[in-house]
């Protein structure tokens, strides 16, 4: 392939970028299935996903990390939207939320007593001891995923045991005024929701 060839490729494909995806909907059974068919229809590989409780009684916000195109997650977004246990879905950048995740590690309580240098990893990358047994120790670290691997990359040599990640979570960068979920969970829509669902069932029944 030529350079010319090459960089006409390259400025004929769309721009990928990561984007979180927050969709808010009440905690009904067979909703997840639905939000992740929508991703598996087109192909799209979800990188994390996870579900929490809001400010709002009775609904959850559901945070996807997908990348791909900004054409890609609209379409995405729309299709979701139109899922009868959805509120509302919305999609950022990384730019217009803050975002961490958490990582435990377990490491051999050995390392811990005999090698001083591993207590000041833990130090110099912010991170604790949650707890401590006569085989193991679990340490927790908070960061975005560049630090909580920088923490595994240390840690390795010594040995560890179990190592999860949380993935990401995110809120948005915006004033409680401006927040678009202030629209999205306010009790209008969670009655229209209750509403159209029982109105569905009905139907079914």
């Amino acid at each position: 392939m030529t350079l010319d060839l090459k960089k006409e490729l390259e400025s004929t494909t769309p721009k990928q970028d990561v984007y979180s995806l927050a969709l808010f909907s009440r905690n009904k059974a067979g909703i997840l299935n639905r939000i992740t068919a929508v991703f598996s229809r087109i192909k799209l590989n979800i990188d994390s996903l996870n579900v929490s409780e809001t400010e709002s009684k009775g609904v959850f916000r559901y945070s996807v990390k997908v990348k791909t195109t900004e054409k890609i997650i609209q379409r995405v977004t729309k299709q979701i939207e139109k899922q009868v246990d959805v509120i509302k879905a919305v999609y950022a950048t990384d730019d217009l939320i803050v975002q961490q995740e958490i990582a435990l590690y377990k490491v051999p309580t050995a390392v811990m007593l005999d090698h001083i240098k591993t207590e000041k990893i833990i130090r110099n990358h912010n991170a604790r001891v949650v707890t401590m047994h006569r085989d193991y120790t679990i340490i927790e670290k908070t960061g975005h995923k560049h630090e909580t691997q920088m923490l595994f990359n240390e840690l390795e040599p010594y040995g560890i045991l179990e190592f999860v990640r949380s993935g990401p979570i995110s809120i948005s960068k915006f004033t409680s005024e401006k927040s678009p979920t202030r629209e999205i969970v306010n009790p209008e829509s969670i009655n229209y929701l209750d509403s159209h669902i029982h109105s569905n069932e009905e139907l079914m029944n």
